[in-house]
């Protein structure tokens, strides 16, 4: 429970509650432009999701295809979903 900023920082500082939140921001980001990761896992699908997280214009676009590229080799090398 948040009850003030101290609250707050120590929770953004805190690694299991930053990677709980970011793999609930990417289901929401997939999930905005049609993506449910679970059944539709493939890497167009996970370089969309990675552009929508990052916003819906060109920039956000070539994030995408970037971030998308470094998850594959993630993935290759045992990480990733499965």
């Amino acid at each position: 429970v948040i009850h003030s900023w101290d609250d707050m920082k120590n929770l953004l500082l805190d690694n299991t509650t930053n990677i709980y939140y970011v793999g609930l921001v990417l289901l929401h980001a997939g999930s905005m432009v049609g993506i449910h990761i679970t059944s539709d896992y493939n890497f167009d699908s996970i370089e969309k999701v990675f552009a929508r997280y990052n916003g819906t214009n060109e920039a956000a676009a070539k994030y995408g295809k970037e971030t998308a590229q470094y998850f594959e080799v993630y993935t290759q090398h045992g990480g990733g979903l499965s």
